[in-house]
């Protein structure tokens, strides 16, 4: 099982997240290998996972459809980036099937909507140019205009999820058959039931020129049904450390608004051994304190909101600490220098370690929040691809220093991988037990299929992945593992897990969760 999982690693680089699939804790999620195998038997496509793979789709499908979504495959020669490329990609979408009801302008007659990645820039007053968006929806159904102050629709409206959000040479994406579209579009097909048509374009960024064939596919609908996610909260596996990896947005437990009672909610009912925090940093608040003194403030917090009594460690590194109510007995480098030609980001890499007793002996973790933003090997992506190496080079350093035998090594937190996944690659490196590198979990979001860690509003165009977590699995194994959205469940499950509806939106991240623990324990 290992050395298949590990071939899966090592074949698909592009995809991430290949091999080490961490079991699914909701309910309809666990399972689903066995359960696409017996649709498969009687005829019936298997659901889409929307984490990059491919595998359930059949060959040469590009366009499908359940109801609640639609889906898309697209596919590339090369590997690059959906967005920030060379190359712009244009979805039109007749919802429809009907050329009376949308534009007569576009490749695609009675387009009802349009989906830009990667849109141009458009002018503002007095010759200036407003940065491009990743993402662009605009309405082309007649009526949208009257319906829409600003002939747009939201990106929260139509639910945009791509996988990966890396470079890579294939990519899924999810759009919702959302009932907040109802004014935007016709009532027919999308929105209820009936047919639909769909054009995929690539165009050329400089000259407009679209790129290849057009793809078009024609869809039939089921009836629309609204989508709610049923779960239960996962307890800790028998014998397993758990973990959770959080970006909490600027020190967001800390503010009035959205106030620490949600974040409190969360952190009980995940119950965790360890959390790797990032962005726990205010810009106001922190200045001129000490790496002591913040790390004093991170545990009051956590005494006073989460219960229980906390070790905090952090470093110079903006924003990340690691909070266990395991005893800590090794802390990682107080401060790991900005890689050289670093310029014009020149602060330290932001990682927080430590060497932590667990029950199954010491176990080194990272908190890391590499360097955001930018596209495929655009600036952004160098300074990751240094930061990964000084991260890696600091994490075998701190698990050699735990003893003679070199403790296991887990690096969770915000990967920002938006570029190269390389850089992932390169920060796990050698650094499991067997001198391979460490595995990718793969957790997905509580009551869903999909790998979704960051977004879901308008401001980063669409929702991704970005928050990850690395394990060593030639020791140690994935017993389990999920994505907290609150936003999603329903009222049942979440009063079950003493959840109120908005408590993970008070973060722009959602907490990431596994259970880990030794092989054949």
């Amino acid at each position: 099982m290992r050395s298949a999982m590990r071939a899966a690693w090592m074949a698909a680089v592009a995809g991430l997240g290949v091999g080490g699939a961490v079991a699914a804790g909701a309910a309809g999620q666990a399972g689903q290998a066995g359960q696409a195998g017996q649709a498969e038997a009687k005829g019936v496509p298997p659901a889409v996972v929307l984490d990059g793979q491919t595998g359930e789709w059949a060959q040469g499908q590009w366009a499908r459809a359940d109801a609640h979504f639609v889906y898309l495959r697209v596919s590339f020669p090369e590997k690059r980036g959906l967005f920030g490329t060379a190359e712009r990609y244009t979805l039109l979408i007749d919802a429809d099937d009907s050329d009376a009801t949308g534009a007569s302008d576009q490749l695609e007659p009675g387009a009802d909507l349009k989906v830009e990645f990667n849109p141009p820039a458009e002018a503002r007053a007095e010759g200036q140019e407003r940065r491009g968006e990743r993402l662009r929806i605009t309405p082309l159904f007649a009526s949208s205009t009257t319906s829409r102050g600003d002939g747009r629709v939201s990106q929260a409206d139509l639910q945009v999820l791509t996988a990966p959000n890396h470079a890579a040479a294939e990519f899924e994406i999810r759009l919702a058959r959302a009932a907040s579209l109802g004014d935007d579009l016709p009532q027919a097909g999308l929105l209820s039931s009936g047919r639909a048509r769909l054009a995929w374009v690539r165009t050329d960024a400089a000259s407009g020129a679209t790129i290849g064939e057009v793809l078009r596919a024609e869809l039939t609908l089921p009836e629309r049904r609204e989508f709610r996610a049923v779960a239960t909260l996962p307890g800790k596996a028998p014998g397993a450390v758990r973990l959770v990896a959080y970006n909490v947005l600027w020190s967001s437990p800390t503010k009035s608004e959205p106030g620490p009672a949600g974040f409190a909610r969360i952190f009980k009912a995940l119950d965790a051994d360890v959390v790797l925090l990032q962005e726990w940093h205010d810009r106001e608040a922190d200045r001129g304190k000490n790496n002591a003194e913040r790390e004093a403030g991170v545990r009051a917090w956590f005494q006073t909101h989460a219960g229980g009594e906390w070790t905090v460690v952090g470093s110079e590194g903006q924003g990340v600490f690691v909070a266990s109510r395991l005893p800590v007995t090794a802390r990682g480098p107080a401060r790991l220098e900005a890689p050289e030609n670093a310029s014009p980001w020149n602060f330290p890499v932001r990682l927080a370690s430590a060497v932590v007793t667990t029950a199954h002996g010491p176990l080194a973790v990272g908190s890391v929040h590499l360097k955001c933003c930018g596209t495929y090997q655009a600036p952004e992506d160098v300074r990751r691809t240094q930061e990964a190496g000084l991260i890696s080079t600091a994490m075998a350093e701190l698990a050699g220093a735990a003893g003679a035998a070199a403790a296991p090594v887990v690096i969770g937190g915000d990967y920002n991988l938006v570029g190269d996944p390389e850089v992932a690659v390169r920060m796990v490196a050698g650094l499991d037990a067997d001198g391979s590198g460490l595995n990718l979990a793969m957790p997905l979001l509580l009551g869903d299929a999909i790998v979704h860690t960051h977004g879901g509003g308008t401001r980063n165009g669409s929702r991704s992945r970005l928050d990850y977590f690395a394990y060593p699995d030639a020791v140690w194994e994935t017993v389990q593992g999920f994505v907290l959205d609150s936003t999603i469940l329903d009222a049942e499950s979440l009063k079950a897990m003493g959840l109120e509806a908005g408590d993970t939106a008070g973060s722009d991240h959602l907490p990431v969760v596994v259970d880990l623990r030794p092989r054949g324990k």
